[in-house]
């Protein structure tokens, strides 16, 4: 199934029922880390064009990179990580503020402010701090509905959980792991968090194509209620014991750890769930129907709630999606006042000079 491409693609940051959940704190976690560059600045500044140059930069090299996106504008980069090289360069700003742990030695900051007008921008003092109060408010709506989304999920989650045949689903999950996860010698191996989907103005968006570029085999899970969480939670302690680097996939609605898709890169193998949001589009290596784990009449027994339930929280969740897409044109208008007041010719000359910067600490 590998695609022949090296890039990937996550989201680092999700809107859920919580608010916004960041894991940028573990861009650290990049084993052989070399350097890493914050940039702070407005929006609009070209914070995501600079991330853009210094990815194309590396992939022209043949470098594999792993592209973050912002969940609140998928088209928008929040930073990337060639992990070959050891570099990472992200965007340092709320949501998801980053600064230094290891300044001037291994950590840098660029700031894209240095290049803006500010008489211009004091002059739209008012449009802007409306603006930002606005989008501020509709967030907040977004985080609401998503909240009731998920307990409305997490409902159906706990009927279904009460009808679990358990000792069946771990018979199985132990023979999954005896079939499927080796021991490896690996001294290093790594864990990490991503988010393979998100909660955007696009709708529920997920980046299927990095399965492909990592993966030759998949397993599908159909799950319309969550409950593969409990194969997939055992498989990433097994994987984990087992010295194999693991990436674990959360689901954006939770702000407590769910995890919807696993990958082990090293076996190329991954485990992903495939429910009414995504549906994975193709041909698996094989397909888990967790309809077989739990006691069918005691969940159709409970049906019209369970139906209530799935009806109302995609309800909410469409409605927080066009909700986000309104917050992305307002923001939109938020970031021309900046981009009016930016001087892009010094901000090149920057992207130029941080270019040479990263190469200078590594073997390119």
């Amino acid at each position: 199934m590998n695609n022949g491409e090296k890039s990937t693609h996550y989201y680092l940051g999700a809107n859920s029922g919580e608010g916004f959940v960041s894991h940028f704190d573990e861009l650290d976690c990049l084993a052989g880390l070399n350097r890493k560059i914050i940039i702070k600045g407005g929006p609009g500044t070209g914070k995501s064009r600079m991330i853009r140059r210094v990815a194309e930069h590396y992939e022209s090299m043949g470098k594999g990179v792993e592209y973050i996106h912002c969940s609140s504008d998928p088209d928008s980069l929040d930073g990337i990580i060639v992990g070959e090289l050891g570099i990472c360069i992200a965007d340092g700003t709320a949501p998801h503020v980053l600064e230094p742990d290891l300044p001037g030695v291994r950590d840098s900051i660029v700031n894209t402010g240095d290049f803006w007008d500010e008489k211009a921008l004091a002059a739209s003092a008012d449009a802007v701090t409306d603006l930002k109060k606005r989008i501020k408010h509709e967030y907040n709506s977004v985080y609401r509905a998503l909240k009731g989304a998920e307990r409305l999920k997490s409902d159906n989650f706990n009927i279904v959980d009460a009808a679990m045949k358990r000792e069946k689903l771990r018979a199985y999950t132990q023979r999954l792991i005896r079939r499927e996860i080796a021991f490896s010698a690996d001294p290093a191996p790594y864990y990490s968090r991503r988010y393979l989907s998100g909660i955007t103005p696009l709708g529920v968006l997920i980046f299927w194509n990095t399965v492909r570029t990592l993966c030759d085999r998949v397993y599908v899970i159909s799950d319309e209620y969550g409950i593969g969480r409990y194969i997939l939670e055992e498989l990433r302690t097994a994987a984990v014991m087992r010295r194999q680097s693991v990436i674990a996939c959360l689901c954006p609605l939770y702000e407590e750890e769910a995890i919807e898709h696993l990958i082990l890169p090293d076996l190329k193998l991954a485990f992903v769930t495939s429910n009414e949001y995504h549906a994975f589009p193709d041909e698996p290596y094989k397909r888990i129907n967790m309809q077989r784990f739990y006691d069918g009449e005691a969940v159709r027994a409970r049906r019209n709630r369970i139906r209530f339930n799935k009806k109302t929280a995609a309800a909410l969740i469409d409605k927080s999606c066009e909700t986000l897409a309104g917050i992305k044109r307002m923001h939109d208008k938020l970031e021309g006042y900046y981009t009016r007041s930016m001087d892009f010719a010094k901000l090149e000359g920057l992207t130029r000079s941080v270019i040479d910067r990263l190469d200078s600490f590594v073997e390119v």
